[in-house]
Formats: C-alpha cells, sequence, structure tokens
C-alpha cells in the first residue's frame, strides 16, 4: 500500500465512551492526568497507523462473525478490535 492510503479509521460511539471512560478513570481515580494522556496519544497514533496498514493488527482468536475473520489491536492493556474501530475503505 502507498503513502496515500485508501482507509480511513473511525471510532464507534461506543468506543468514543469507553475511550472517555478510560481517560477519565486514568485522570482521576489513579490520579495521573499525564499517563492518560499518553495512553490517549499511544491509541491514536497506533489507529491512524491502520489507515496505513490495515491488516497489520494480529487476528483476534475465537472472533468469526458471518465468516469474517477479526482483528485486534494491543495498546498497553489495551485490546483495540474491529468491532470498536471501524474501517472505510475509499475507491481509488
Amino acid at each position: 500500500m502507498d503513502i496515500n492510503s485508501n482507509y480511513k479509521v473511525i471510532f464507534t460511539k461506543t468506543a468514543e465512551v469507553e475511550l472517555d471512560e478510560i481517560y477519565n478513570y486514568i485522570s482521576t481515580t489513579l490520579l495521573s492526568e499525564n499517563a492518560a494522556k499518553r495512553l490517549m496519544e499511544k491509541i491514536e497514533d497506533k489507529t491512524l497507523r491502520l489507515e496505513m496498514f490495515p491488516e497489520s493488527c494480529s487476528i483476534a482468536d475465537g472472533y468469526v462473525i458471518n465468516g469474517i475473520q477479526y482483528r485486534k489491536l494491543v495498546v498497553d492493556n489495551y485490546i483495540l478490535s474491529q468491532s470498536f474501530i471501524k474501517f472505510l475503505c475509499f475507491e481509488n
């Protein structure tokens, strides 16, 4: 795939809510706003990388739905799946 990717990563509404909850938990309960910001930056960086390399994630064992094999992206202690983030494919 060339540098001008035909893919766009989109977070589901559920993902947005869960990311907010993760951020709030780390920044308020664990009292580490810097750690929360770093984690969100890592998640953003890794998901944006998926636009260039959409098949770079490992296969999620046991997640075959309607014949589709799902993949997962691990960021620190969190696993992002294709049910969490969606891909849009654009035609050339």
